[in-house]
């Protein structure tokens, strides 16, 4: 039980630290979004080599229309 208990707790302290880096990062005006950017977008990058907003793929926009 206190195995379950340490495990909970812990999985709660991850989910805040989830939460205020995303609210951080909408504070500083950058893209809160996951890892890998929906089917017809890409990430493009700053000068600084970090994901600064999606543009579209014009490859997979393609097959996105054909569909």
């Amino acid at each position: 039980m206190v195995l379950a208990f340490v495990a909970e707790m812990e999985r709660e302290k991850i989910m805040d630290r989830n939460i205020t880096g995303k609210i951080n990062k909408a504070r500083d005006g950058k893209v809160v979004s996951s890892i890998k950017p929906l089917y017809g977008w890409k990430w493009a990058l700053d000068d600084k080599g970090e994901k600064d907003h999606l543009v579209l793929d014009e490859d997979q926009a393609r097959v996105l229309q054909q569909a």
